[in-house]
């Protein structure tokens, strides 16, 4: 876990979400950047849902390495709500073509800001190892399977 976050912050990830990603609308509790390295963490570690922050809440030895504690499950699930934009999916819904039922509304401004997040790391990453030239995919092909006519490819 040291080395996950150690290599986050070197890769600027705490800087770069501040930069694009203005969700709080109040300046108490955690910042864009605590919210975002906790749910780094939570990955990491093989969380598979939220209220697994609450056991990571636990491990005081976590909130002294990160120098900020862990939000709550509920915290979190306030924070992932935020990238929610009614009005695109509302706009995605009513531009559905007749007969369909199935679709994907646009990026809200926080989730493009997340995606800026990432292509600045990836090209930080491209900058930091331009002498690479071999990259190795891991793939999780997981199968889901579906009986629906309505259901999207994945």
């Amino acid at each position: 876990m040291p080395l996950l976050v150690r290599a986050a912050r070197s890769l600027d990830v705490p800087g770069r979400v501040q930069r694009y990603v203005q969700v709080k609308q109040r300046q108490r509790g955690f910042d864009e950047a605590s919210y975002v390295e906790s749910f780094l963490v939570l990955n990491a570690v093989g969380g598979d849902c939220l209220e697994d922050f609450d056991q990571l809440r636990e491990d005081a030895g976590l909130a002294e390495m990160l120098g900020h504690a862990v939000p709550s499950a509920e915290a979190a699930r306030k924070f992932l709500y935020q990238f929610h934009d009614e009005e695109k999916r509302e706009q995605a819904q009513q531009e559905l073509a007749p007969g369909r039922v199935s679709y994907i509304p646009e990026e809200s401004v926080a989730l493009q800001g997340l995606a800026q997040v990432n292509e600045e790391v990836v090209q930080e990453l491209g900058r930091r190892g331009a002498e690479q030239k071999i990259a190795t995919v891991d793939l999780d092909a997981t199968v889901i399977e579906s009986w629906k006519r309505e259901a999207k490819f994945t």
